[in-house]
C-alpha cells in the first residue's frame, strides 16, 4: 500500500478553519468521510469538495441564527458527517463548540448546558430533547434547539435541521486566529465533578501537529471512528489529525457492528482505549484455548515477548506458529490493512501490551489529557516500550515534581477552566506549568504513568500504592472483566471485581463453587487465590486480602464508567458503599 505524505503544517494553517480550507484546496476530490446511510443501506463517501459545500450551508445556518463571535453552541449527536459539519461550520463562524456525551444522560447534559450557557443546541434524536426539556429552566441561555430527526415540528421548541439549514452555502468568512477559543470540552468526571476545559485553535493544532511529527499520517490512511467525538482523544489525534494529513475517516455504525465494519472499511489506523484492547486479548485467548496447541501458544506469548530479532531456533519456530495460528486471524478481523493501533485515555497493562505486540498487533501507547488538547507523549512504532507511554512529543516539556506529579508546559495547554479562575490558578502555575494530577516518572527519556494522585491509596500502616497498576494486572485474567482496588486509610487492600459470567460459571463448576454466589466464603477464597497468582509481583502490603464480586458489569449508562470506559471511582464507591465497608469489617 502506498504511503503519500501531504501534511499541512502549523505555519500554513494556524486555525482549524484554515486547516479545513487548505485540505479542500489540496485534495478536493479525495474521500474525506464515509458513513453508513440507513436510507440506502449502504456506505456513502463524502469528498472534501462536498464537505466544503455542506459546511458552507451549516455556517449559513449559524449566521442566520443571529449568533455572535464567541457564542457557545452545543452538540448532542453520535459520530457522523453531520457532527463534523456542525463543528467545522461553528468554528468557521467564530463560535465555540460544546460537545455533550450521549451516554451521560439528561441531568449531566443539563449541568453542562447551565455551565457553558450555549445559545443553540443540536440533538440527534427527538427523544433526547424530550428527556432534557423538563430541565430547561436550568439553562435559560438556550434559544434554539435543532433536531436531526424529521417531522418533529415546533410544538416542543425544536426545529428540524432541514428547515434550519439554508439551501445554498454562505460564502461569508469570519477572521479566526490561533488564539480564538475553539471549544469547551468537559473532563470525564472520573475524579470529581466535570470541568469545562477552554481550548483555542492553536492548542488543538499544536497537539495534532506534534502527534504527526512523531508518527506521520498519509493520504492513503483510513481511520475507523468509534470513540465518542465529544472526547478530546477522538477529536485531536484522529478527527483533526486526519484533516491535517489528508486521511479519511469512516464512522462505525455501533460497537456491536464493529466486527463487520472492520471487515468492510479495512482501516489502516485505529484509536482505542485500554478496555477495547483488553477485550481483544480476551477474545484471542478464549479462541486459542479451544485446543491444546492454542493454549500452549498463548502461554508462550507471555514468555517470548515482542520479536527483537534475536532468538533460538525453537523460539523462531514458536513465533512462526503464533503468526500462522493467531496473528493472521487477528489482523484479518481488522480488515488486513492495519498499520497502527494507538491506545490512550488510560494506562494499559505492560504485560497486556507486550502480549498484543507479540501476537502481531502494531500497538503504540500515548499519554494525553483534555487540559493539553489531547496527546502529550508517545513513541514511534519501532521504538515502543511496553509499560511506557513514550517520550514527550516535540514542543512538550515534561518534568516530575517532588510529589511525583507530572508537570507539563507546551503550546497545547488550555487557557483555563471555564468560569473557574481559582481552579485554573491551582492547575497552571505562574511559570506556565500545568499540574496534571497524574503520577509518573521519566526513565531514559520515556514517561511512565502510575495513576492519578487523587487515587493514590495510603494504607493506615503508611505504605502507598497506585491502584491502577494492580487493577490492570487483575483484569489480565479473563475471569475478571472489571476491577477497582480500595483501601485508603485502611490496614489492608481489597478489591471490587466484576466477573465474566461464562468464565465464572466454568471456573465455579471446576472448583465445586456455587455459581450464583461468588461472595460465599469458598468463592471469595478461590477468587482471592486467583488474583494472588496474577499479582504475585506486587509487594506483600499491596496484595488483595478481600474481594467483593459481581456478575453485573459497570457501564456508562449506569454512570459507573466514563465515555473512555474508565471506572468512575467516586460513583462506584457510592454505589457499593456497604460492600466496601463489609470488606474491612474486622480489619480496623
Amino acid at each position: 500500500m502506498p504511503q503519500t505524505l501531504d501534511i499541512i503544517h502549523v505555519d500554513m494553517a494556524p486555525s482549524i478553519p484554515e486547516l479545513f480550507h487548505e485540505r479542500v484546496r489540496r485534495t478536493p476530490d479525495a474521500t474525506a468521510y464515509c458513513q453508513f446511510e440507513a436510507g440506502s443501506s449502504d456506505w456513502r463517501r463524502y469528498s472534501w469538495r462536498e464537505m466544503d459545500e455542506l459546511v458552507g450551508r451549516w455556517r449559513g445556518g449559524f449566521l442566520a441564527s443571529g449568533l455572535n463571535l464567541g457564542d457557545r453552541v452545543a452538540i448532542l449527536l453520535n459520530n457522523s458527517v453531520e457532527w463534523v459539519c456542525f463543528d467545522l461550520a461553528a468554528l468557521c463562524a467564530g463560535l465555540v463548540t460544546v460537545p455533550l456525551h450521549i451516554t451521560d444522560g439528561p441531568h449531566s447534559w443539563a449541568d453542562r448546558l447551565a455551565d457553558a450557557e450555549p445559545r443553540l443546541l443540536l440533538v440527534g434524536q427527538f427523544e433526547d430533547w424530550r428527556l432534557l426539556q423538563p430541565l430547561q429552566q436550568q439553562f435559560p441561555s438556550l434559544e434554539q434547539t435543532i433536531c436531526m430527526e424529521p417531522a418533529t415540528g415546533t410544538a416542543h421548541g425544536v426545529v428540524h435541521v432541514e428547515t434550519w439549514l439554508p439551501s445554498k452555502p454562505d460564502p461569508t468568512r469570519v477572521e479566526i486566529t490561533g488564539d480564538t477559543i475553539a471549544t469547551i470540552t468537559y473532563t470525564s468526571g472520573t475524579t470529581g465533578r466535570p470541568k469545562g476545559v477552554v481550548l483555542s485553535h492553536h492548542n488543538i493544532i499544536t497537539a495534532a501537529s506534534a502527534t504527526l511529527e512523531r508518527n506521520p499520517g498519509y493520504l492513503e490512511d483510513v481511520f475507523l471512528s468509534f470513540l465518542a467525538m465529544a472526547h478530546i482523544f477522538e477529536r485531536t489525534p484522529e478527527y483533526y489529525l486526519a484533516m491535517m494529513c489528508g486521511g479519511q475517516i469512516a464512522f462505525a455504525r455501533s460497537v456491536a457492528d464493529l466486527p463487520e465494519d472492520f471487515a468492510t472499511i479495512r482501516p489502516t489506523v485505529v484509536m482505542a482505549v485500554p478496555r477495547i484492547f483488553e477485550r481483544i486479548w480476551k477474545g484471542v485467548a478464549t479462541s486459542a484455548a479451544k485446543n491444546p496447541l492454542g493454549r500452549w501458544l498463548i502461554k508462550r506469548v507471555a514468555v517470548l515477548g515482542p520479536d527483537t530479532g534475536v532468538a533460538t531456533l525453537a523460539e523462531r519456530a514458536q513465533r512462526l506458529l503464533i503468526r500462522l495460528l493467531i496473528s493472521r486471524k487477528l489482523l484479518k478481523r481488522f480488515g488486513g490493512r492495519l498499520r497502527l493501533t494507538v491506545c490512550g485515555g488510560a494506562p494499559l497493562s505492560a504485560d497486556l501490551a507486550r502480549s498484543l505486540r507479540t501476537i502481531g498487533l502494531p500497538l503504540l501507547e500515548g499519554y494525553g489529557l483534555a487540559e493539553a488538547a489531547g496527546p502529550v507523549s508517545g513513541d514511534r512504532l519501532d521504538e515502543y516500550e511496553p509499560g511506557a507511554v513514550g517520550a514527550p512529543l516535540d514542543g512538550m516539556e515534561i518534568r516530575i515534581a517532588g510529589t511525583g506529579e507530572i508537570l507539563l508546559r507546551s503550546g497545547s495547554v488550555m487557557s483555563g477552566y471555564w468560569k473557574r479562575p481559582d481552579e485554573t490558578a491551582r492547575a497552571i502555575d505562574q511559570d506556565g506549568w500545568l499540574h496534571t494530577g497524574d503520577m509518573g516518572e521519566l526513565q531514559d527519556g520515556r514517561l511512565y504513568i502510575h495513576g492519578r494522585m487523587r487515587d493514590l491509596i495510603v494504607l493506615s500502616t503508611g505504605e502507598k500504592l497506585a491502584p491502577a497498576d494492580i487493577e490492570s494486572q487483575i483484569i489480565m485474567d479473563p475471569l475478571f472483566e472489571q476491577a477497582m482496588v480500595v483501601g485508603d486509610k485502611r490496614p489492608i487492600v481489597a478489591a471490587l471485581v466484576v466477573l465474566a459470567a461464562d468464565r465464572w460459571n466454568e471456573f465455579a463448576a471446576k472448583q465445586g463453587l456455587d455459581p450464583k454466589d461468588p461472595n460465599a466464603p469458598a468463592g471469595e477464597q478461590a477468587l482471592r487465590e486467583r488474583i494472588s497468582t496474577q499479582c504475585h509481583s506486587f509487594p506483600d502490603y499491596a496484595q488483595i486480602r478481600r474481594t467483593s464480586a459481581s456478575l453485573a458489569p459497570w457501564t456508562t449508562e449506569d454512570g459507573l464508567l466514563s465515555v473512555t470506559l474508565k471506572v468512575k471511582r467516586d460513583a462506584v464507591s457510592r454505589k457499593f458503599e456497604k460492600q466496601i465497608e463489609d470488606l474491612f469489617a474486622g480489619h480496623e
